[in-house]
Order: structure tokens, then C-alpha cells, then sequence
């Protein structure tokens, strides 16, 4: 289960840039959070352009409209995608307790 600290997330990818600059490493981001659609913009403001959604599962058509539109800064669309499916999927989801993992 993802945490959703954008600000812990911030430091990280910034220390691990820092740490990174003059090397020839790579390293690449993701937001693996649940419904990770709903956090993305607040991730691409800290320059994570790659997620991981359990709302792929089931709709292929949004995870083409979803990246599409978030990786052409299509803030239009990605507003609209957000109210429309998005945010209430969160709110259903919230609606839900999590299941414990077994031992």
C-alpha cells in the first residue's frame, strides 16, 4: 500500500538526483499508489512522469486517455478525467477497509 507523501517523495527524488548528477546512473521513478491517477499531477510537478494503476485492470481505453493526456500536459482533459472517474474511484475505495495481508 502506497503512503502518498508527496513531500517525503520530493526529498527522495531530489537526494537521489543530488546523488546521481555527475554520474552516469539512471534511475526512474514511479507512482505505484492506488488509483495513482488521482496524485499525478502533484508527481509530475516533482518531475515523476511514470506511474502504476489498478484502474488499468479493467479500463484500457482510460489508461490511453490517462497517459496521453498527463504526458501532453493536457490539463483540460486530465481535469476532466480526474472528476469523472478518478476522484469518485478514490472515494469508493476509501468507502472499502483494507484487507490485512496474511502471515
Amino acid at each position: 500500500m502506497g503512503l502518498g507523501d508527496i513531500g517525503s517523495f520530493a526529498r527522495i527524488v531530489n537526494g537521489v538526483r543530488a546523488e546521481l548528477k555527475n554520474s552516469n546512473k539512471n534511475f526512474i521513478f514511479f507512482n505505484g499508489l492506488p488509483t495513482a491517477e488521482a496524485t499525478m499531477p502533484s508527481y509530475q510537478a516533482i518531475g515523476v512522469k511514470l506511474y502504476s494503476s489498478a484502474a488499468f485492470v479493467s479500463r484500457l481505453k482510460l489508461l490511453k486517455h490517462s497517459t496521453t493526456a498527463m504526458s501532453n500536459s493536457n490539463q483540460p482533459l486530465v481535469d476532466a478525467l480526474l472528476r469523472s472517474f478518478y476522484f469518485p474511484l478514490v472515494e469508493l475505495r476509501s468507502q472499502v477497509p483494507d484487507m490485512p495481508f496474511p502471515d
